[in-house]
């Protein structure tokens, strides 16, 4: 029992550092993540709505899905170990074969992406059409 209550204090003392010392790394590379996957997927969005293409979208959508996970799997990770010196910052970030996945099947979320912006223009251009008469 006493020393079921000591790891216990131990193992949240060792939790309360780790927050403190590592807490700044996960919200980084949430919001980080998230900021530069839009990044990557603007330019397809960009394209499909100005080509009237949804290939043309797919593509570049792809193109930017592969960036942001080599980024996110591959450079990332090292440079929060650069600045922390520890590897326990590796358990932040995905895993490196989410760069395979993306290449593989990256094509089809970024043709979702494409299709409903397509869809969205089309439901722009009915709306302005009704209202403009």
């Amino acid at each position: 029992m006493v020393f079921e209550w000591l790891s216990r204090y131990l193992y949240d003392v060792g939790m309360r550092s780790e927050i403190e010392l590592y807490g700044w790394i996960k919200p980084l590379a949430n919001w980080g993540g998230l900021f530069l996957l839009i990044v990557c997927i603007c330019p397809s969005i960009l394209k499909a709505w100005r080509t009237n293409r949804i290939f043309a979208g797919t593509l570049s959508g792809w193109v930017g899905l592969i960036a942001w996970t080599l980024i996110m799997c591959l450079i990332a990770p090292v440079v929060a170990v650069w600045l922390t010196g520890e590897k326990r910052v590796f358990f932040y970030f995905p895993e490196g074969p989410g760069v395979v996945a993306a290449a593989m099947t990256g094509w089809f979320s970024a043709g979702l992406i494409s299709l409903l912006v397509q869809g969205l223009k089309q439901f722009w251009l009915l709306l302005k059409r009704l209202c403009c008469q």
